[in-house]
């Protein structure tokens, strides 16, 4: 045996060869690198090793686990791909089901098992780094690192540290600093005999924010606030136990507070037990504390006054000691509670330190003469004296009259600016005198029109006119230039000098722009590519959606939400950004739209649960709402009238195309997140192409100035602009929404479901009511519901969209889960009925032109409503002779009927609202269109996914939903289960993807018939060309075209 290495405590240690020497000579008993631990296991103190970590050796035999590398047959530094790919053949191979050997099903539950471990990345580490021990319940790899253990050196006391280490001065325990070094390096520290003395514990800190006024802040106050601490349970004082009962000794740890783990290397790891946390000792069963619950601790409400300082600033943190929550493991102190002091900005002063800001208007005759001006302050308004001559801007500063500066007796100042104001009119006689000071300023002599001005009070209006004022004369002398006088030289002629009396909005000879074939060329390449993000957004999910449910989790509910999201918030902005671009400006709308979509796509690419996509697709759609709104009003805008037909096809092939590229795309990037491609990447594309489109419309929309209303202003909007019609609407359709998705998660039987839907109706018709006695500029003009042929035409719109986007949605389901296809290839086989919905257009736009140059009338578009409904009818009666057993052709003839019938009403319907309108009301008229649109397509897809749901749930094995989930279908598992079972788990979601079919088909039907009210109106190249220029513009406000 080695010699002992000190006189003092370090005899303990003894070498590490002479234990295994001890170790060899008698294999029962485990060498380790203490003698008070070698010792028989039996013989072991049972001393509490309180959150400390020993380090053991023994033999590498009792880890008797198998490696799961070698059950796989695979290397250690395989792919997860690799090793997929093995277990998928290995299970094949040894499935009960299949192979009839007796010893294949212990075979197959080692495969298994191997396969747990290594297709979790967290678990192949732990074993890759501890072997099979880190299998063991129980095992906590961080037990050894932090406190007590090798990764405990943050410091020289507390928690993590070396709890008492003699080289800070003070004793600990028996023996202080003639301690045994290695007793107090490795941890074995405790209460008791040899152990350092336990340093009081310590409650966590609690943050908090409190906000207070401006005044509030600058004079002190004191602010009640509600705090919920954990504090100590009173009835069992923290012990969590009830009156007259025991802890009892932890039957895992036998009252040790460690458990013991062999590694594969033939090392020990003792850790904390993780069921009495390393106390030995835990609440028997039934013995619990009725308040706590065993835990010795609660969680209460508590008031606390808070003493908000003079002078307290915006980010001042106050500390109320003792405040915070107490210690979750062991009697001790509070911690501290911290308040985090807001202050609400003055709608009145400035504050820089403890110096205050005010603007001060003044008329510019007292700038002139000097007199007193009102000046207010902390404590009330004061009288100042300006001197005469007082220029813009400048600054007068009030000693005294600011805030005391913090924790000092120091006051600030008040520093007043002056703000010359500048009257908008003059009368006869103000405007006489002075123009005789600019002529006496400027030595001129006043003309004779003047002077006889002057000396007759009688004349008339014209006479005084004669002489016209040059532009910048009026300006000075008249009103200030307002933002129509900006707006009114941006629009002007080239020539500088142009009379400011001028027309400033003609609305009947529309603004004119000379650009170049190949700059219009580049800015509808721009707003192409970004109309295509937002369009394609909408339904790049439809493939995709059912690897996201898997993977995220995805309930009934949250699956429909996903869809249902984006295009409920695209829908509910879409009213407002017209108008919000007539006082920001269309290009700004645009940029912001393109920002608020980029970020809403990261957020979705990054989303860790479905909550998170839902809310992340919302964000996006409140941008993909403004690039549709700010896309089409500036390209008519940059465009002339007789061209604006020509160029407005791009856009209308690119939404075409969103449908075809939607879904394969979606089908693309669809992979699960342990593939290398995965559905993310569907949302980070997005950023690279918004940046892409924003630099083309930055670049070739630069100098081009946009048309604005007059009279936009941000009251007008807040005085015009609908709010309480848009938010009925929108809440009457929320409610309907979740009163269907209700049906799906709770069933009809519960009173919230049917509540939901009854409310949703409610607020719907008294949205209506309220349409009809609104005195703001109504989303719905009134005229559009006493003609039968707008009512028709909207109804027609809504029904069509519930039937598109239910089919693009849930087609894509059917062919991934009735076919076993591939995203990508569900994707492909959607285009038979994508191409024929963007295709139909063009034949049926040629039709209309034809029938319009013979008739002069709206009979073409009729027309081509009704057939493309009887056609769509049919189509989906058809998609319901499809199961899982079709073949190639109907799976391509079906849906290509479908999309054609769908595919030709998605222009005419819009072309005979527009003749049903007056020209008055089609700015309103359009926004109401686009809504009801959008709307549909909302309510389709939560409805089709509640009839989905509802009828595939109650039919599905309990093995198909995660974590024996009743809502929620894992779409992969059906791909591995034995043929017979997955045949019928088949057929229950082809019958249930089938019944909304079902539903779409009478749908149409009934949308068939309605469109034979469609009167026929006549039609002309003049009213074409009319209308077309005014609804381009429907962004503008009604009061504005009416002038």
């Amino acid at each position: 045996m080695s010699p002992r290495l000190s006189t003092r405590r370090f005899s303990t240690f003894v070498a590490f060869n002479s234990c295994a020497r001890q170790a060899l000579s008698n294999p029962s008993r485990p060498f380790c690198l203490y003698r008070s631990q070698c010792v028989k296991p039996s013989a072991l103190p049972s001393r509490r090793i309180s959150d400390k970590r020993a380090f053991h050796a023994t033999s590498p035999q009792s880890a008797s686990s198998k490696n799961p590398y070698d059950v796989l047959g695979v290397k250690k530094d395989a792919t997860a791909a690799e090793i997929k790919k093995t277990y998928f053949a290995l299970a094949r191979k040894y499935h009960p089901d299949t192979n009839p050997d007796k010893g294949a099903r212990e075979k197959f539950m080692e495969i298994q098992d191997a396969y747990d471990i290594l297709k979790d990345e967290k678990k192949r580490a732990q074993y890759d780094q501890y072997g099979a021990a880190s299998q063991n319940p129980g095992f906590d790899p961080n037990a050894f690192s932090g406190a007590g253990g090798f990764g405990g050196f943050s410091g020289f006391g507390g928690t993590g540290s070396f709890h008492g280490f003699p080289f800070s001065g003070g004793r600990s325990g028996r023996g202080g600093p003639e301690s045994d070094l290695f007793d107090q390096l490795f941890g074995f520290s405790s209460t008791g005999t040899g152990g350092s003395r336990a340093r009081p514990t310590r409650g966590d800190d609690l943050q908090t924010t409190l906000t207070v006024s401006f005044l509030e802040a600058c004079k002190g106050t004191k602010k009640n606030i509600t705090i919920t601490p954990i504090v100590d349970c009173t009835p069992c004082s923290a012990t969590g136990l009830k009156p007259g009962v025991k802890q009892e000794t932890c039957s895992s740890c036998g009252g040790s507070g460690t458990r013991t783990f062999v590694l594969d290397s033939g090392f020990q790891m003792a850790s904390t037990c993780n069921s009495c946390n390393g106390a030995g000792s835990r609440v028997p069963r039934g013995g619990e504390c009725s308040t706590c619950g065993g835990a010795g601790k609660v969680r209460t409400k508590e008031q606390i006054t808070v003493d908000v300082p003079v002078g307290a600033d915006e980010g001042l943190t106050l500390r109320v000691p003792n405040a915070g929550d107490a210690p979750l493991s062991a009697k001790g102190g509070r911690g501290d509670l911290y308040v985090r002091v807001k202050v609400v900005p003055s709608k009145v002063f400035t504050r820089q330190g403890g110096n205050l800001h005010y603007q001060a208007r003044i008329p510019f005759h007292r700038a002139l003469l000097g007199g007193i001006v009102r000046v207010p302050t902390l404590d009330g308004e004061v009288d100042v004296r300006i001197p005469s001559g007082t220029q813009q801007g400048e600054e007068m500063v009030i000693k005294g009259r600011g805030v005391n500066r913090l924790n000092t007796s120091d006051v600030g100042d008040l520093f007043v600016k002056f703000n010359l104001q500048i009257p908008r009119s003059l009368s006869k006689r103000q405007r006489a005198l002075l123009e005789a000071y600019a002529d006496d300023v400027e030595g001129r002599t006043p003309q004779n029109e003047t002077s006889s001005e002057s000396k007759s009070a009688g004349q008339s209006k014209k006479d005084s006119s004669k002489e016209p004022l040059s532009v910048e004369n009026e300006k000075h002398l008249g009103d200030a230039p307002s933002r129509t006088d900006v707006s009114t030289a941006q629009h002007s002629a080239p020539s500088l000098t142009t009379n400011s009396s001028a027309s400033l909005v003609n609305r009947e000879e529309p603004f004119q722009r000379n650009l170049s074939t190949l700059r219009l060329l580049v800015i509808h390449v721009g707003a192409a590519l970004t109309l295509f993000l937002a369009t394609t957004d909408a339904t790049i999910v439809s493939t995709s959606l059912p690897t996201i449910a898997s993977d995220l989790k995805a309930s009934p509910i949250q699956y429909s939400w996903v869809g249902v999201a984006y295009m409920l918030t695209q829908t509910a902005f879409q009213p407002l950004y017209g108008r919000v671009s007539d006082l920001v400006g269309r290009k700004n709308v645009l940029y912001v739209s393109i920002a608020i979509f980029a970020l809403g796509s990261a957020l979705c690419g990054a989303a860790q649960s479905i909550n998170w996509l839902i809310c992340a697709r919302a964000l996006a759609g409140i941008g993909g709402g403004g690039i549709v709104s700010a896309v089409w009003v500036i390209t008519a805008e940059v465009v002339e009238v007789r061209q604006r037909a020509t160029w407005s096809q791009a856009l209308s092939v690119t939404w075409s195309c969103s449908a075809i590229a939607g879904p394969l795309i979606g089908g693309l990037f669809s992979g699960s997140t342990t593939s290398s491609v995965t559905w993310r990447w569907g949302f980070y594309i997005n950023i690279p192409i918004c940046l892409f489109a924003t630099v083309v419309l930055v670049l070739s929309l630069r100098g081009v100035q946009f048309e604005r209303s007059s009279k936009a202003t941000w009251q007008m909007l807040l005085k015009k602009f609908d709010f309480a019609g848009l938010l009925l609407f929108m809440s009457g359709t929320s409610c309907i929404i979740v009163g269907f998705s209700f049906a799906t998660e709770l069933g009809w039987d519960t009173p919230s479901t049917p509540s939901l839907i009854g409310v949703g109706l409610i607020v719907l018709i008294a949205g209506v009511v309220y349409e009809k006695h609104t005195t703001r500029d109504r989303l719905f003009p009134l005229s559009m519901f006493q003609n039968i042929t707008t009512v028709a035409v909207l109804v027609i719109s809504f029904l069509h969209n519930v039937a598109f986007t239910a089919g693009t949605f849930y087609l894509a389901l059917f062919f991934q889960a009735a076919h076993g296809s591939t995203p990508l290839q569900s994707g492909l086989k959607l285009l038979p009925y994508s191409l024929g919905s963007s295709l139909a257009s063009m034949p049926a736009a040629w039709y209309i032109g034809y029938r319009q140059r013979q008739t002069q009338s709206t009979k073409g578009q009729n027309i081509v409503i009704s057939t493309g409904l009887l056609i769509s009818t049919l189509g989906f009666g058809l998609l319901n002779l499809m199961d899982d057993k079709s073949n190639i052709a109907s799976q391509v003839l079906y849906p290509l009927i479908a999309g054609v019938g769908l595919g030709m009403l998605f222009h005419a319907p819009y072309q005979v609202f527009l003749r049903a309108l007056e020209p008055r009301e089609l700015a309103t008229g359009t926004s109401a269109f686009f809504l009801t649109r959008f709307t549909g397509a909302t309510i389709g897809l939560a409805v089709a996914g509640t009839i989905f749901y509802a009828r595939a749930l109650a039919d599905l094995p309990t093995n198909l939903r995660f974590g024996g989930s009743s809502t929620s279908i894992d779409y992969k598992a059906i791909n591995y289960l034995p043929l017979a079972e997955r045949e019928s788990v088949v057929r229950v979601i082809a019958s249930s993807i089938k019944l909304i079919w079902t539903v779409c088909a009478p749908c149409l039907g009934i949308a068939f018939l309605i469109s034979f009210a469609l009167r026929v109106m006549p039609s002309s190249d003049v009213t074409e060309a009319t209308k077309d220029s005014t609804a381009s513009t429907s962004t503008s406000s009604a009061e504005d075209e009416k002038a």
